[in-house]
Protein backbone atom coordinates (compact mmCIF):
# COMPACT_ATOMS: atom_id res chain seq x y z
CA UNK A 1 0.00 0.00 0.00
CA UNK A 2 2.78 2.40 0.61
CA UNK A 3 4.52 1.50 -2.74
CA UNK A 4 1.45 2.37 -4.24
CA UNK A 5 0.67 5.68 -2.83
CA UNK A 6 4.31 6.83 -3.09
CA UNK A 7 3.84 5.98 -6.89
CA UNK A 8 0.74 8.07 -7.11
CA UNK A 9 2.58 10.59 -5.65
CA UNK A 10 5.34 10.75 -7.94
CA UNK A 11 3.24 10.48 -10.91
CA UNK A 12 1.34 13.65 -9.62
CA UNK A 13 4.11 15.57 -9.16
CA UNK A 14 5.85 14.86 -12.65
CA UNK A 15 2.81 15.80 -14.08
CA UNK A 16 2.54 18.72 -12.74
CA UNK A 17 6.35 19.56 -14.06
CA UNK A 18 4.97 18.60 -17.45
CA UNK A 19 2.21 21.02 -17.20
CA UNK A 20 4.58 23.97 -16.21
CA UNK A 21 7.06 23.60 -18.96
CA UNK A 22 4.37 23.68 -21.47
CA UNK A 23 2.88 26.83 -20.00
CA UNK A 24 6.48 28.41 -20.17
CA UNK A 25 6.60 27.30 -23.46
CA UNK A 26 3.44 28.37 -24.67
CA UNK A 27 3.98 31.65 -23.04
CA UNK A 28 7.34 32.01 -24.72
CA UNK A 29 5.84 31.23 -27.88
CA UNK A 30 3.05 34.12 -27.74
CA UNK A 31 5.64 36.70 -26.86
CA UNK A 32 7.67 35.93 -29.39
CA UNK A 33 5.03 36.81 -31.95
CA UNK A 34 3.45 39.75 -30.77
CA UNK A 35 7.56 41.00 -30.62
CA UNK A 36 7.41 40.33 -34.25
CA UNK A 37 4.79 42.74 -34.64
CA UNK A 38 6.32 45.69 -32.62
CA UNK A 39 4.60 45.33 -29.23
CA UNK A 40 6.89 45.69 -26.13
CA UNK A 41 6.50 45.79 -22.37
CA UNK A 42 7.85 48.03 -19.79
CA UNK A 43 8.04 47.66 -16.27
CA UNK A 44 8.85 51.17 -15.35
CA UNK A 45 6.06 53.12 -13.26
CA UNK A 46 3.18 55.10 -14.65
CA UNK A 47 4.01 59.26 -13.99
CA UNK A 48 1.68 61.27 -12.15
CA UNK A 49 -1.02 62.39 -13.61
CA UNK A 50 -0.76 66.06 -14.95
CA UNK A 51 -2.86 68.78 -16.07
CA UNK A 52 -3.71 68.29 -20.00
CA UNK A 53 -2.29 71.91 -21.41
CA UNK A 54 -4.87 72.54 -24.62
CA UNK A 55 -3.30 71.52 -28.20
CA UNK A 56 -1.00 73.73 -30.27
CA UNK A 57 -2.97 75.08 -33.41
CA UNK A 58 -0.66 76.35 -36.40
CA UNK A 59 -1.32 79.80 -37.40
CA UNK A 60 -0.90 78.65 -41.02
CA UNK A 61 -0.56 75.60 -43.24
CA UNK A 62 2.89 75.06 -42.28
CA UNK A 63 3.62 71.80 -40.45
CA UNK A 64 3.82 71.35 -36.86
CA UNK A 65 7.06 70.92 -35.44
CA UNK A 66 7.35 68.90 -31.70
CA UNK A 67 10.43 70.66 -29.68
CA UNK A 68 12.47 68.17 -28.41
CA UNK A 69 12.94 67.96 -24.39
CA UNK A 70 16.81 67.34 -23.76
CA UNK A 71 19.48 67.33 -27.43
CA UNK A 72 16.55 64.75 -29.54
CA UNK A 73 16.21 65.93 -32.96
CA UNK A 74 13.09 67.28 -34.01
CA UNK A 75 10.19 65.57 -35.24
CA UNK A 76 7.84 66.75 -37.94
CA UNK A 77 4.30 65.74 -37.76
CA UNK A 78 2.70 66.82 -41.21
CA UNK A 79 -0.58 64.54 -40.41
CA UNK A 80 -1.05 67.61 -37.66
CA UNK A 81 -1.51 70.03 -40.25
CA UNK A 82 -3.64 67.67 -42.72
CA UNK A 83 -5.84 67.09 -39.85
CA UNK A 84 -6.31 71.31 -39.09
CA UNK A 85 -8.89 72.24 -41.98
CA UNK A 86 -8.41 75.10 -44.27
CA UNK A 87 -9.84 78.47 -43.20
CA UNK A 88 -13.19 79.72 -45.47
CA UNK A 89 -13.00 81.77 -48.52
CA UNK A 90 -13.53 84.86 -47.95
CA UNK A 91 -17.21 85.67 -48.42
CA UNK A 92 -18.43 87.93 -51.79
CA UNK A 93 -21.33 89.85 -50.77
CA UNK A 94 -23.76 89.98 -53.01
CA UNK A 95 -25.46 92.87 -54.53
CA UNK A 96 -28.71 93.79 -53.86
CA UNK A 97 -31.39 93.18 -56.86
CA UNK A 98 -33.60 96.50 -56.96
CA UNK A 99 -36.65 96.03 -59.11
CA UNK A 100 -37.61 98.87 -61.10
CA UNK A 101 -41.20 100.49 -59.86
CA UNK A 102 -44.44 100.08 -62.33
CA UNK A 103 -45.70 103.35 -62.17
CA UNK A 104 -49.08 104.65 -62.43
CA UNK A 105 -49.82 107.71 -64.60
CA UNK A 106 -54.00 106.85 -64.86
CA UNK A 107 -54.41 108.68 -61.96
CA UNK A 108 -52.53 112.34 -63.33
CA UNK A 109 -50.08 111.54 -60.72
CA UNK A 110 -46.79 109.67 -60.96
CA UNK A 111 -47.33 107.24 -59.08
CA UNK A 112 -46.41 103.18 -57.94
CA UNK A 113 -48.63 100.04 -58.28
CA UNK A 114 -48.44 100.04 -54.15
CA UNK A 115 -49.25 103.42 -53.60
CA UNK A 116 -51.68 103.91 -56.33
CA UNK A 117 -56.02 104.74 -54.56
CA UNK A 118 -57.46 102.36 -57.19
CA UNK A 119 -57.28 98.91 -58.05
CA UNK A 120 -54.61 98.63 -61.35
CA UNK A 121 -53.71 96.39 -63.63
CA UNK A 122 -50.40 97.43 -65.52
CA UNK A 123 -48.96 95.79 -68.05
CA UNK A 124 -45.48 96.72 -69.52
CA UNK A 125 -44.18 97.15 -73.01
CA UNK A 126 -41.56 94.83 -72.79
CA UNK A 127 -44.09 91.94 -71.76
CA UNK A 128 -46.48 92.49 -74.75
CA UNK A 129 -43.11 92.56 -77.38
CA UNK A 130 -41.51 89.00 -75.76
CA UNK A 131 -44.80 87.24 -74.83
CA UNK A 132 -47.16 85.58 -77.71
CA UNK A 133 -50.13 85.72 -75.59
CA UNK A 134 -50.75 88.96 -76.66
CA UNK A 135 -52.15 89.98 -80.25
CA UNK A 136 -54.82 92.14 -79.42
CA UNK A 137 -56.51 94.65 -77.01
CA UNK A 138 -59.24 91.67 -75.94
CA UNK A 139 -56.02 89.13 -74.82
CA UNK A 140 -54.99 91.66 -72.26
CA UNK A 141 -58.95 91.91 -71.40
CA UNK A 142 -59.03 88.36 -70.89
CA UNK A 143 -55.89 88.04 -68.90
CA UNK A 144 -56.79 90.52 -66.33
CA UNK A 145 -59.21 89.71 -63.41
CA UNK A 146 -62.54 90.94 -62.98
CA UNK A 147 -62.44 92.39 -67.18
CA UNK A 148 -63.52 90.63 -70.00
CA UNK A 149 -64.71 91.61 -73.76
CA UNK A 150 -68.26 91.27 -74.14
CA UNK A 151 -71.09 90.98 -76.74
CA UNK A 152 -68.39 88.86 -79.53
CA UNK A 153 -66.39 91.99 -78.77
CA UNK A 154 -67.97 94.54 -79.37
CA UNK A 155 -67.14 96.21 -75.51
CA UNK A 156 -66.01 95.80 -72.87
CA UNK A 157 -67.14 94.56 -68.86
CA UNK A 158 -65.07 95.31 -65.85
CA UNK A 159 -66.43 94.33 -62.72
CA UNK A 160 -70.26 92.71 -64.68
CA UNK A 161 -70.50 96.68 -66.02
CA UNK A 162 -70.74 96.28 -69.88
CA UNK A 163 -68.63 99.62 -71.45
CA UNK A 164 -72.23 100.35 -73.32
CA UNK A 165 -74.21 100.41 -70.26
CA UNK A 166 -75.98 98.43 -67.36
CA UNK A 167 -77.92 96.66 -69.91
CA UNK A 168 -75.44 96.31 -73.15
CA UNK A 169 -77.40 98.54 -75.23
CA UNK A 170 -76.91 102.14 -74.20
CA UNK A 171 -75.67 104.75 -76.91
CA UNK A 172 -73.37 106.44 -73.83
CA UNK A 173 -69.85 105.06 -72.39
CA UNK A 174 -69.39 103.32 -68.98
CA UNK A 175 -65.82 102.72 -69.85
CA UNK A 176 -63.38 105.43 -70.65
CA UNK A 177 -60.77 103.75 -73.18
CA UNK A 178 -58.12 106.40 -74.14
CA UNK A 179 -54.71 106.03 -75.89
CA UNK A 180 -52.55 108.75 -75.66
CA UNK A 181 -54.51 111.21 -74.20
CA UNK A 182 -57.27 110.62 -76.68
CA UNK A 183 -60.68 109.31 -75.78
CA UNK A 184 -63.14 107.01 -77.86
CA UNK A 185 -66.27 108.85 -77.97
CA UNK A 186 -68.66 106.51 -78.83
CA UNK A 187 -69.25 102.35 -78.08
CA UNK A 188 -68.78 102.10 -81.92
CA UNK A 189 -65.31 103.92 -81.49
CA UNK A 190 -64.51 101.58 -78.61
CA UNK A 191 -65.19 98.19 -81.37
CA UNK A 192 -63.65 99.64 -84.96
CA UNK A 193 -60.57 101.84 -83.34
CA UNK A 194 -58.82 98.32 -83.28
CA UNK A 195 -56.43 99.56 -80.31
CA UNK A 196 -53.13 98.14 -81.84
CA UNK A 197 -51.01 97.07 -78.87
CA UNK A 198 -48.02 97.01 -81.48
CA UNK A 199 -44.91 99.06 -79.81
CA UNK A 200 -46.74 100.26 -76.70
CA UNK A 201 -45.58 101.39 -73.58
CA UNK A 202 -47.61 100.48 -70.97
CA UNK A 203 -51.47 99.45 -70.68
CA UNK A 204 -53.17 100.35 -67.45
CA UNK A 205 -56.40 98.92 -66.44
CA UNK A 206 -58.55 100.44 -63.71
CA UNK A 207 -61.01 98.99 -62.00
CA UNK A 208 -63.87 101.09 -60.39
CA UNK A 209 -65.47 104.15 -60.75
CA UNK A 210 -63.07 106.85 -62.16
CA UNK A 211 -65.58 109.82 -62.79
CA UNK A 212 -63.18 112.12 -61.07
CA UNK A 213 -60.32 112.28 -63.20
CA UNK A 214 -61.81 110.71 -66.37
CA UNK A 215 -65.45 112.35 -66.59
CA UNK A 216 -68.82 110.52 -66.17
CA UNK A 217 -68.44 107.89 -69.15
CA UNK A 218 -65.72 106.32 -66.68
CA UNK A 219 -68.24 104.49 -63.91
CA UNK A 220 -66.89 100.96 -64.10
CA UNK A 221 -63.82 101.88 -64.78
CA UNK A 222 -60.84 103.02 -67.28
CA UNK A 223 -58.31 101.79 -70.13
CA UNK A 224 -55.39 103.96 -70.65
CA UNK A 225 -53.34 102.87 -73.55
CA UNK A 226 -49.69 104.63 -74.00
CA UNK A 227 -47.28 104.20 -76.90
CA UNK A 228 -43.71 104.23 -76.49
CA UNK A 229 -42.30 107.52 -76.83
CA UNK A 230 -38.82 108.50 -78.74
CA UNK A 231 -35.59 107.82 -77.15
CA UNK A 232 -32.02 109.18 -77.80
CA UNK A 233 -30.74 105.81 -79.47
CA UNK A 234 -30.80 103.79 -82.52
CA UNK A 235 -33.92 101.22 -82.60
CA UNK A 236 -35.58 99.24 -85.03
CA UNK A 237 -37.82 96.06 -84.70
CA UNK A 238 -40.18 94.13 -87.06
CA UNK A 239 -42.44 91.25 -86.98
CA UNK A 240 -44.68 88.96 -88.66
CA UNK A 241 -47.28 86.23 -88.36
CA UNK A 242 -49.14 84.07 -90.34
CA UNK A 243 -52.37 81.75 -89.48
CA UNK A 244 -54.86 80.02 -91.18
CA UNK A 245 -57.39 82.76 -90.97
CA UNK A 246 -55.31 86.26 -90.52
CA UNK A 247 -51.82 87.93 -91.10
CA UNK A 248 -50.05 90.58 -89.12
CA UNK A 249 -47.28 92.50 -90.35
CA UNK A 250 -45.78 95.22 -87.72
CA UNK A 251 -42.79 97.14 -87.70
CA UNK A 252 -41.01 100.33 -85.60
CA UNK A 253 -38.19 102.57 -85.95
CA UNK A 254 -36.81 105.17 -83.77
CA UNK A 255 -34.13 107.47 -84.85
CA UNK A 256 -31.91 110.08 -82.59
CA UNK A 257 -31.58 113.11 -84.86
CA UNK A 258 -29.57 114.78 -82.57
CA UNK A 259 -28.89 114.89 -78.76
CA UNK A 260 -32.02 116.70 -78.23
CA UNK A 261 -34.47 115.51 -81.01
CA UNK A 262 -35.96 112.05 -81.75
CA UNK A 263 -38.55 110.46 -83.77
CA UNK A 264 -40.46 107.12 -83.55
CA UNK A 265 -42.27 105.58 -86.07
CA UNK A 266 -44.08 102.42 -85.81
CA UNK A 267 -47.04 100.58 -88.08
CA UNK A 268 -49.52 97.64 -88.20
CA UNK A 269 -51.19 96.04 -90.77
CA UNK A 270 -53.62 92.77 -89.47
CA UNK A 271 -55.88 90.96 -92.23
CA UNK A 272 -58.28 88.24 -91.43
CA UNK A 273 -60.80 86.83 -93.89
CA UNK A 274 -62.76 85.37 -91.07
CA UNK A 275 -63.83 82.35 -90.40
CA UNK A 276 -67.16 82.06 -92.29
CA UNK A 277 -67.38 80.57 -96.16
CA UNK A 278 -70.51 81.85 -97.79
CA UNK A 279 -70.92 78.62 -100.38
CA UNK A 280 -73.76 80.72 -102.58
CA UNK A 281 -71.81 83.65 -103.54
CA UNK A 282 -68.71 81.61 -103.17
CA UNK A 283 -67.22 84.37 -100.93
CA UNK A 284 -64.80 83.41 -97.97
CA UNK A 285 -64.20 87.11 -96.75
CA UNK A 286 -67.78 86.92 -94.49
CA UNK A 287 -66.82 88.92 -91.56
CA UNK A 288 -63.33 90.38 -92.51
CA UNK A 289 -60.88 92.44 -90.92
CA UNK A 290 -58.38 95.00 -92.54
CA UNK A 291 -56.95 97.00 -89.53
CA UNK A 292 -54.42 99.26 -89.96
CA UNK A 293 -51.96 101.91 -87.75
CA UNK A 294 -49.83 104.15 -88.11
CA UNK A 295 -48.25 106.55 -85.42
CA UNK A 296 -45.92 109.30 -85.27
CA UNK A 297 -43.98 110.74 -82.56
CA UNK A 298 -41.49 113.49 -82.08
CA UNK A 299 -39.44 114.46 -79.17
CA UNK A 300 -37.72 117.77 -78.04
CA UNK A 301 -35.74 117.49 -74.72
CA UNK A 302 -33.44 120.59 -74.36
CA UNK A 303 -32.64 120.14 -71.00
CA UNK A 304 -34.24 118.21 -67.81
CA UNK A 305 -36.63 121.04 -67.73
CA UNK A 306 -38.32 120.98 -70.82
CA UNK A 307 -39.34 117.80 -72.81
CA UNK A 308 -42.05 118.38 -75.46
CA UNK A 309 -43.51 115.12 -77.37
CA UNK A 310 -45.82 115.70 -80.50
CA UNK A 311 -47.85 112.43 -81.66
CA UNK A 312 -49.81 111.67 -84.13
CA UNK A 313 -51.60 108.96 -84.78
CA UNK A 314 -54.14 107.37 -87.75
CA UNK A 315 -55.74 104.43 -87.64
CA UNK A 316 -58.10 103.33 -91.10
CA UNK A 317 -59.85 99.91 -90.21
CA UNK A 318 -62.20 97.56 -91.92
CA UNK A 319 -64.48 94.95 -89.39
CA UNK A 320 -67.23 92.87 -90.14
CA UNK A 321 -68.90 90.66 -87.26
CA UNK A 322 -69.78 87.23 -87.91
CA UNK A 323 -73.99 88.27 -86.75
CA UNK A 324 -76.24 85.93 -89.39
CA UNK A 325 -79.64 88.20 -89.29
CA UNK A 326 -81.93 84.97 -90.04
CA UNK A 327 -85.03 87.23 -90.32
CA UNK A 328 -83.27 89.13 -92.85
CA UNK A 329 -83.96 88.49 -96.75
CA UNK A 330 -81.00 86.55 -98.29
CA UNK A 331 -79.49 89.54 -100.07
CA UNK A 332 -79.27 91.24 -96.71
CA UNK A 333 -78.08 88.38 -95.21
CA UNK A 334 -75.25 87.94 -97.52
CA UNK A 335 -73.51 91.51 -97.31
CA UNK A 336 -74.73 92.38 -93.47
CA UNK A 337 -71.17 91.53 -92.08
CA UNK A 338 -68.64 93.18 -94.20
CA UNK A 339 -71.32 96.45 -94.76
CA UNK A 340 -72.35 97.13 -90.98
CA UNK A 341 -69.28 98.70 -89.78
Amino acid sequence: MNVQRERHIQGAIQRRKLRRVLMLLWLGLLVGSLRGHGVTWSQEPEPPAQESSPPVVPANDTPLTLEPASGEPAVSSPSASAAQPAPAPPKKELAPIVAEPVMVTAELQQRTVQEAQTSVTVVRGEVLDQSTRFRDIKDIYSQTANVTDSVGGLGVTIRGIESRGVGGAGAGLLVNVNVDGTSAQTAQGIYTSGFSIWDIGQVEILRGPQSTQRGRNALAGAILIRSKDPTFEQEFKTRFDYGRFNEQRAAAANIALSDTLAVRFSGEHFGTDGFITNLTRNEDDYAKKELQTARTKLRWRPNDRVDVILGHTLSDNIIGTPHVDFGATGTARVNFANEMM
